[in-house]
């Protein structure tokens, strides 16, 4: 599994430009590095479950970093969710990202398991906001649908606030979408 974590710091002359190792590491101990960088920062969970089909078993929730699936039907204090609230060396928590991609890509089997998660988190009072990516990786696959609306208080282009667009985002003030807005 992976997440995506903004804004970061570019450093050009750093290893992938400064970006955040995550390889081999636990997700709690990603998200702390993220939170030492300071400031507001969104760190999100990326596509928490895999396509139909797809037993590579690279997702998130899948494995749980311990080699066990997360399990909408059980409390998260009891295993194998359990080892989402264990606290890492920095303080933080698998548990401790802002947002979920929801609808990722055409995959409405996926999208309809990950909203089984969503909703297994919300009913145990873990908000998170929901996102909706594309994740077009390749010229074969359609670009910026689904896409995300985040509602801020200005929207040109010009007045982009950083912090105010990471506020919004982590007070769930996001809308997915798959169509048209009328």
């Amino acid at each position: 599994g992976h997440a995506n974590a903004f804004p970061l710091p570019r450093r050009p002359l750093a290893s992938r430009s400064g970006a955040i190792r995550s390889e081999g590491r636990r997700l709690r101990d990603v998200i702390a590095e993220v939170r030492e960088l300071g400031s507001e920062r969104i760190v999100q969970l990326n596509h928490a479950r895999p396509l139909p089909g797809d037993d590579r078993d690279q997702s998130f929730f899948e494995h749980l970093s311990v080699g066990r699936s997360f399990d909408p039907n059980l409390p998260l204090r009891v295993p194998p969710n359990a080892v989402l609230l264990e606290a890492g060396p920095g303080g933080a928590r698998d548990l401790d990202f802002d947002a979920i991609e929801l609808l990722n890509g055409a995959s409405l089997d996926r999208y309809r398991r990950l909203r089984d998660d969503w909703f297994a988190l919300l009913r145990q009072g873990v908000v998170r906001t929901a996102t909706a990516n594309s994740d077009s990786h390749r010229a074969s696959e359609i670009a910026a649908a689904p896409r995300n609306l985040v509602r801020i208080e200005t929207d040109a282009p010009s007045l982009f606030d950083e912090a105010a667009f990471v506020r919004a985002v982590r007070a769930g003030r996001v809308v997915g979408t798959t169509g048209p807005i009328v």
